[in-house]
């Protein structure tokens, strides 16, 4: 058993009471007050993140109520799956609308680059809108289920203070080259 599985079953059972654990081989039962079944594996189920997603429909299940994300199914849900959160707990409409600000911060990236005053500014530039293009796709795509887990945070979302600070740096060198 890993240390994520130890944490979730430390969670639950500090959720509902007394538990039991039963079978070790193929995944873990867990029988308490709450009669919290699970049969396969309680962390990174590859499926877990498309199921939230899906559940939230067009406007969500409100904020805190997701059953993915609050019962503890869906983890990390502040860094690698945050965008499943949105889309699970405020639905479609918040998630494309986050999609749609990602895109117009990109167009407003390669619009600096490309009205750069010199050759050194525009290649900065460039390399900043492409790492928020990559850190976007490679996010929304894990979350979806196109691309492999790797832990890239969303930008200015993801919890974390290294990569927002990064990411505001990154903004700031964009202002100085525009």
């Amino acid at each position: 058993m890993n240390a994520n599985t130890k944490k979730v079953i430390k969670g639950i059972a500090k959720t509902t009471g007394k538990y039991t654990l039963k079978g070790l081989g193929k995944g873990i039962e867990l029988t308490g007050r709450g009669a919290i079944k699970t049969v396969n594996a309680l962390v990174k189920n590859p499926q877990i993140q498309k199921l939230a997603i899906g559940a939230g429909g067009l406007t969500g299940m409100g904020l805190l109520k997701g059953n993915q994300t609050q019962l503890g199914f869906l983890y990390p849900k502040t860094t690698d799956f945050i965008f499943a959160v949105i889309g699970e707990e405020m639905g479609f409409i918040v998630a494309g609308s986050v999609i749609i600000l990602y895109v117009f911060l990109i167009t407003k990236c390669l619009y600096v680059a490309k009205t750069a005053k010199d050759e050194t500014g525009a290649l900065i530039a460039s390399g900043i809108t492409g790492v928020f293009l990559f850190h976007m796709l490679e996010n929304i795509g894990m979350v979806m289920g196109l691309l492999p887990i790797t832990g890239v945070p969303l930008p200015f979302i993801s919890y974390g203070g290294s990569s927002l600070i990064t990411n505001f740096i990154c903004i700031g060198l964009l202002l100085n080259i525009s």
